[in-house]
């Protein structure tokens, strides 16, 4: 076999393992609904998204540390929220450590100056799609949490106020 086709062979292996990863990372998670602070931009390049801030990214008061690596347990609230999708508990920091130490759900953050950034601040949505036009603070946004303490966001829907 030519270097070429070995070469070639790799690179599908290499990306056939990533996407079979990507599809199965998120298989039997957790599910979170996080309260957001919408902004609403448009990036003439990648299309129409929703630009996320999250109350449980404040850790001012949590004690993190310096690190910038970090993990944040997610508790619920005790009331739930109405939303389009019907009665949901949102989530928020409850404690930070630079691992998971004992049980609840524990999600894997970079810590900036007081705030965590979860990976999951935007939200890509069809140009037709209502939610673009919503208010500020009137969205939750549904999440998946993995073993590992990755997230990802699987709808946004409005809160009934």
């Amino acid at each position: 076999m030519s270097r070429y086709r070995l070469f070639l062979c790799a690179q599908i292996l290499v990306f056939a393992v990533w996407g079979a990863k990507l599809l199965s990372g998120h298989t039997n998670s957790a599910v979170v609904w996080l309260d957001t602070r919408p902004v609403d931009p448009r990036d003439l390049l990648s299309g129409h998204y929703i630009a996320l801030s999250y109350p449980a990214a404040d850790l001012r008061g949590l004690n993190c540390g310096p690190q910038p690596d970090i993990f944040v347990k997610l508790e619920p609230d005790s009331v739930p929220v109405q939303t389009m999708q019907g009665p949901v508990l949102l989530y928020h920091a409850a404690a930070c450590s630079a691992e998971k130490s004992g049980g609840g759900i524990w999600v894997r953050a970079m810590q900036n100056g007081g705030n965590a950034v979860y990976g999951i601040e935007r939200f890509y949505l069809n140009e037709n799609n209502p939610i673009r036009f919503a208010k500020s603070g009137n969205l939750a946004a549904k999440v998946l949490v993995n073993s590992g303490g990755d997230m990802r966001i699987t709808a946004v829907a409005e809160k009934n106020q």
